[in-house]
């Protein structure tokens, strides 16, 4: 099993559902691959799980023992090479993202039920993208998506003045760096959240704003309006 993909995947994925968590982790840990193909095939197990349970409560377990396993593998490197330790932190980060995005409810993906406990894990995994965004000095395109993603799961959890000055830090970012559609995107959420906070004229600078993006060239405008108006659905009473 010496490279990531599908099949191999697959093939973990029925000895996670054979074993069950502990005893599926002690046997990864005993297969002859290095520590960043085993990272790898944490991230992959928890995006491959969003779809084939339409859930978030496998990908939590997957995603809990990823970001584990990355850290533990760093606090060893550091001893003897700080550029591995590095490595298995932004792995850890990598995982930390995709478990905060992939157990948000946000996406109306169809069918997939996202339970409160995994909205609270996603919050915390938002929680710790951004404090490695941070600690690994990563750009800051990705420090603003790390403020964007915390932001979501916030609102997701009701914690609604954190999430105002989280999505207002990746608006600000996003519009240093001239990323307009992005900043339009996190400043889309701060209005959707000060709505759901009862400011009635959010309402309309959220339709200017989708109204602008959908005038962009391409998809990415329209993608973005849409995530904002499926936002204001799901969490604006």
């Amino acid at each position: 099993m010496s490279e990531v993909d599908g099949s191999n995947v697959d093939q973990l994925i029925e000895r996670f559902r054979e074993l069950g968590p502990y005893s599926f982790y002690d046997e990864l840990l005993g297969l002859e691959e290095k520590s960043e193909t085993k990272a790898q095939f944490f991230n992959e197990m928890l995006k491959k799980f969003y779809w084939i349970e339409k859930s978030s409560h496998s990908l939590v377990k997957i995603g809990r023992m990823g970001i584990y396993f990355c850290m533990s593998q760093a606090s060893q490197y550091s001893r003897t090479d700080a550029d591995r330790a590095k490595s298995m932190k932004s792995h850890a980060k990598t995982i930390a993202y995709n478990l905060a995005a992939n157990s948000w409810p946000g996406w109306r993906d169809e069918g997939v039920l996202i339970s409160q406990a995994d909205r609270a894990e996603g919050l915390e995994a938002a929680r710790f993208n951004l404090r490695l965004a941070q600690e690994l000095e990563k750009p800051r395109d990705k420090l603003a998506m790390a403020y964007w993603l915390l932001g979501a799961q916030e609102l997701a959890n009701g914690e609604k003045k954190s999430a105002l000055e989280s999505f207002e830090k990746s608006a600000n970012i996003y519009a240093d760096l001239a990323k307009n559609y992005e900043a339009n995107l996190s400043l889309g959420f701060f209005h959707v959240t000060n709505l759901s906070m009862g400011d009635k004229n959010s309402a309309g600078l959220i339709e200017a704003i989708c109204g602008e993006l959908k005038k962009a060239e391409g998809e990415i405008g329209s993608f973005y309006a849409k995530q904002i108006e499926d936002a204001q659905f799901l969490f604006v009473d």
